[in-house]
């Protein structure tokens, strides 16, 4: 069986405990499941270490066998019981949103950054409407973002 993660952070913590990691995706879920589909094979089995609120972005483009997402983490909402003034919020998940949604006047008229399109819907069902989408989860698209802002 081969292990794919996303992310470097996870990458890691696998490598800790199984010391190989057979595909580690960078970018955009859609570019990251794109690239992956075409380094396994028909008959290749796949394990996705994930947190359990992570889509299934990458086993979507792979044949309903061959993907087993593991849950191996959960993220847990900690909204801060206050925010320091900021002119900016770069927002990595759907649970940072939704954290920080919880504290009185967020985000006021700070300028929000969302790293990715699952962050971006959380935003729009908290009716957060003014923000700007980075492209990939990387450093480039993040400052593509923060210029356009």
């Amino acid at each position: 069986m081969k292990v794919g993660c996303i992310g470097q952070a996870t990458a890691k913590v696998v490598s800790s405990f199984q010391k190989r990691v057979d595909f580690l995706g960078q970018g955009s879920s859609e570019s990251v499941a794109l690239a992956f589909a075409k380094e396994i094979s028909h008959d290749d089995h796949v394990l996705f270490p994930a947190a359990d609120s992570a889509a299934p972005t990458v086993s979507r483009h792979l044949y309903p066998h061959q993907a087993i997402q593991l849950p191996i983490y959960r993220t847990a909402e900690s909204p801060p019981q206050q925010l320091p003034k900021a002119d900016l919020w770069v927002l990595t998940s759907p649970s940072n949103a939704k954290a920080l949604s919880k504290v009185n006047g967020w985000p006021g008229k700070s300028k929000i950054i969302a790293i990715g399109k699952t962050t971006a819907a959380a935003l729009e069902a908290l009716d957060i409407s003014t923000y700007t989408v980075a492209w990939e989860p990387s450093e480039r698209a993040l400052a593509d973002a923060l210029f356009s802002c």
